[in-house]
């Protein structure tokens, strides 16, 4: 059963995309940069966006224009939200960093 799943989902092309994951990542990039190096060292990109990523709405677009008209919308209406949650990652996942290890990637137990 697993491995049916596991070779559909493959199968299956994405047509949209989640604009906040987009933001997200911009908004890391723009604090990044601007936090002590002791601090950036024990940062995972992936940890401090998939936290804010939790905590923030997903919105989904498709088509080009969508993804423009949308994207200049969101910065208007989660601008603040974006800031204050990406920061909260940044203080969250520094205080509670782990060694580096392997990351963990979607659908990874459903190919073993």
């Amino acid at each position: 059963m697993l491995q049916r799943c596991s070779n559909a989902v493959k199968k299956r092309r994405k047509h949209y995309i989640n604009l906040m994951e987009h933001l997200v990542s911009e908004e890391f990039d723009r604090q990044y940069v601007h936090l002590p190096q002791d601090v950036q060292s024990r940062l995972e990109r992936a940890d401090v966006e998939a936290w804010a990523l939790n905590r923030v709405p997903a919105r989904y677009a498709t088509g080009k224009r969508g993804m423009q008209l949308l994207e200049e919308r969101l910065r208007e209406m989660y601008g603040e939200l974006l800031t204050q949650t990406v920061k909260q990652a940044f203080e969250v996942i520094s205080k509670n960093s782990r060694p580096p290890g392997e990351a963990c990637w979607p659908l990874d137990h459903l190919t073993e």
